[in-house]
């Protein structure tokens, strides 16, 4: 990993109950906390992307922790948008985690089409497309006919096996999320063409997730960060008095040391310049400093290395990357 530019890492991350651990990597390891251990509907995250029909949605208490991924139902103007070719029906569960039985011969419906269509967002198909989940009509009142007012809606994961007669069947895989229209009370109620309602669950990582992130190099700042920062420079101490407690030689009697004053929250990059209140340069500064080192030191010396005298200055701060200004003073007393 460079410090020159933006960098990019990826890195594998094993699961740990509530947290997780990166390998290490250039002498870092990430640790992400509060995680969500199995997958479970977030009602708060979803809801319409554009339209605003009542719909409900139910995630499946037996089978959604095993497909926590995000999903648009997309309603068009296109009556056959999606048209049911599940032909096999052994392992399908209903919300509450029932299957159909001979006693309850209509309780899905499968020879349908419908005006709309669900849609996984995080896996693709082997088109590089968004996979399309199947779709079933749960028919609630058991009258063998479809009622959008009335009957349920089942999404659901589907499998395709081929037969060695050359047919096809289409399995039902495992329901996700169920969702109706029982509060509409007219088609005018119901969603239009080109409406997206997105059903989100929160899924835990896993072995076979990354994470990505970026680090911005030593040289990247932005000009509102510079703009921010330098509001706050200040001099310090101010007034500046001969024996302040910050020079090492009050510290200690047997030493000499020269007097200092000290600039902070400086741009990484920048001039500083120092005048006496009548407009003589007396000393300038060019700092050049990483990012997270915000002083320098001033020796109270002139530019021909004299001592200053006491009274008032003016210091001008110039940053090299952006351009601005800002100007200021501190006293001297002796």
């Amino acid at each position: 990993m460079t410090l020159d530019g933006t960098v990019e890492e990826t890195f594998p991350c094993y699961e740990h109950t509530r947290e997780l651990f990166t390998d290490v990597f250039d002498g870092l390891q990430l640790k992400l906390s509060n995680l969500t251990v199995t997958g479970e509907y977030d009602a708060a995250a979803s809801g319409w992307v554009t339209g605003s029909a009542p719909i409900a949605i139910s995630p499946s208490t037996f089978e959604s922790a095993g497909f926590p991924y995000t999903y648009d139902i997309v309603f068009t103007d296109d009556d056959s948008a999606y048209v049911c070719d599940i032909n096999r029906f052994n392992y399908v569960y209903n919300l509450e985690g029932n299957t159909g039985s001979s006693s309850a011969p209509f309780k899905y419906l499968t020879k349908f089409a419908l005006p709309f269509y669900v849609v996984n967002r995080d896996v693709r198909d082997k088109n590089g497309e968004p996979e399309r989940l199947g779709l079933l009509v749960e028919d609630l009142n058991r009258n063998g006919a479809f009622d959008i007012f009335e009957d349920r809606f089942l999404a659901g994961h589907r499998t395709e096996r081929p037969t060695i007669m050359g047919t096809l069947n289409v399995y039902w895989a495992g329901t996700v999320f169920g969702f109706d229209f029982h509060q509409a009370m007219s088609e005018e109620e119901l969603p239009n063409p080109d409406d997206v309602y997105r059903v989100k669950f929160r899924r835990p990582f896993s072995t076979a997730d990354s994470v990505l992130f970026t680090v911005a190099g030593e040289t990247a700042v932005t000009a509102a960060a510079l703009d921010e920062a330098m509001a706050r420079i200040r001099v310090v101490p101010n007034p500046y008095v001969v024996t302040n407690t910050m020079e090492p030689a009050v510290a200690n009697k047997y030493l000499n040391q020269r007097r200092r004053i000290m600039f902070t929250h400086l741009p990484a990059r920048c001039t500083i310049r120092i005048f006496t209140v009548s407009g003589i340069l007396v000393d300038t500064i060019e700092v050049d400093n990483p990012p997270s080192d915000g002083t320098v030191h001033w020796d109270l010396l002139t530019r021909e290395g004299l001592e200053i005298a006491a009274g008032m200055y003016v210091y001008h701060v110039k940053a090299e990357v952006t351009g601005k200004e800002k100007i200021g003073k501190f006293a001297v007393i002796k």
